[in-house]
């Protein structure tokens, strides 16, 4: 039984669906200027097409998951950002020293303690705004590889209902000319 998936590992190539359908083309037979493929071996194809397919759409589920689950973090840290901002604006109005938990504090150490935590929630912030334009940019080229992977399955699917029809056409032109050749020598 012919098989799509061991016959492209078996050619020691990876098992690609463009190594897949080169495999199945070579293993069609001929009828005059046509390849014939069998269904069942079409069915094989299509199944592993149809699996490729899914994989790709669960992994595009994932990353958009992935995406809004990112999304939410960076509007808290912005939310946290956005206090501590208020918080420091209120600080430049205060004394020199300031009364933190009982004891008083000059305020220039204050500062230095506040920049240092904006600084870190910035640098957080920036690494998680490079994780999410880094899986944006994934989300992006997985959708239009799927696009593509579409019209490419499209087109193919044109192909074959154009052949099939061509080959359909053709045993029903022979069918008529040996029944016509029927018809002639039982007229003799």
């Amino acid at each position: 039984m012919f098989n799509l998936a061991t016959m492209a590992q078996d050619e020691s190539k990876p098992a690609t669906l463009q190594n897949q359908f080169e495999a199945l083309k070579q293993q069609a037979g001929d009828y005059q200027d046509y390849e014939v493929i069998k269904k069942y071996t079409l069915n094989q194809f299509w199944q592993v097409v149809q699996d490729s397919v899914n994989t790709l759409q669960t992994r595009i589920y994932n990353l958009q998951i992935e995406l809004s689950d990112q999304k939410a973090k960076v509007d808290e840290v912005n939310s946290q950002l956005q206090e501590l901002k208020v918080a420091l604006e209120k600080s430049e109005y205060a004394s020199s020293h300031m009364n933190f938990l009982g004891a008083y504090i000059p305020k220039n150490v204050f500062i230095t303690t506040s920049a240092i935590i904006i600084a870190l929630l910035l640098i957080a912030l920036s690494f998680i705004g490079v994780k999410f334009r880094s899986n944006e940019k994934v989300t992006r080229r997985k959708k239009q590889d799927f696009e593509e992977l579409s019209e490419e399955f499209e087109e193919y699917r044109k192909i074959v209902r154009q052949r099939e029809m061509k080959i359909k056409r053709e045993l029903q032109t022979a069918n008529n000319k040996l029944e016509e050749q029927r018809h002639k020598q039982t007229a003799k």
